[in-house]
């Protein structure tokens, strides 16, 4: 008798408990308004382990991890975390499940081009990897995901210093002009914002300071990377020719 009024006393609590339902994460070390509602709501909770297996996929695939890392801290911080209604959060993680269900590029844009730099292209050699060395400079910009919720991936090198800006799986959203714009961390640290105008099998990249990195150093002359591109829609990696 002891034993199944037990049973049915620990029942009532995983019954009645706020963290009654399974998530992508530890419910009861569930701090946040954010974490307890979705911890409160077993189709939340669903939508919530869902994306978290979702998401351990296209990690483990990721090519940057560590950038993929930082965008997902960053769609919790600002797309989930200040979504404190049920039907908003819910649609956030469905759109966030459509992404990354889906992470491969449907659009790529490229600029390849000689870096002044006084060298005869016809001396230098591509690596394996289709980077470029010597006097060529490039832009690589990927667009991901569906219209609606689309993710962008950009590398600008320039070879004279040999340093490359980075970013990936950077949300956008389209403007009424139609340019696709975007606000970014790059790999060095630095935050930017930029814009994609597309027109047919051409595409200009403009990328622009918000807040430099506050240590001095290669994070701060990365900076110079940053500028406007006339870009061509090709693969990224070709020679353009």
């Amino acid at each position: 008798m002891i034993w199944r009024a037990t049973i049915a006393v620990i029942g009532f609590l995983c019954i009645s408990s706020p963290f009654a339902f399974a998530a992508g994460f530890d419910c009861t070390k569930a701090s946040s308004a954010v974490e307890k509602l979705i911890c409160s709501d077993s189709e939340l909770s669903k939508v919530d382990e869902e994306l978290s297996i979702i998401y351990s996929r296209a990690l483990a695939s990721s090519a940057k991890p560590a950038e993929f890392k930082k965008e997902e801290v960053n769609w919790i911080r600002t797309r989930r975390n200040p979504r404190l209604n049920k039907d908003s959060l819910l649609a956030e993680y469905k759109k966030r499940i459509q992404v990354l269900s889906d992470p491969s590029p449907v659009e790529e844009y490229y600029l390849r081009e000689p870096f002044p730099n006084g060298q005869d292209p016809d001396d230098e050699e591509e690596s394996d990897d289709n980077k470029p060395d010597g006097p060529y400079y490039h832009v690589c910009v990927n667009v991901h995901g569906n219209s609606s919720a689309p993710l962008i991936d950009f590398e600008v090198y320039f070879p004279d210093s040999g340093q490359s800006v980075t970013a990936e799986l950077v949300r956008g959203k389209t403007s009424k002009a139609g340019i696709l714009e975007f606000a970014f961390t790059d790999n060095w640290g630095n935050r930017g914002k930029g814009k994609l105008n597309r027109a047919g099998n051409k595409a200009t990249l403009d990328l622009e300071e918000i807040k430099a990195v506050e240590e001095a150093g290669l994070g701060r002359m990365a900076l110079r990377n940053y500028g406007t591109y006339d870009l061509t829609k090709q693969k990224c990696g070709s020679s353009g020719e």
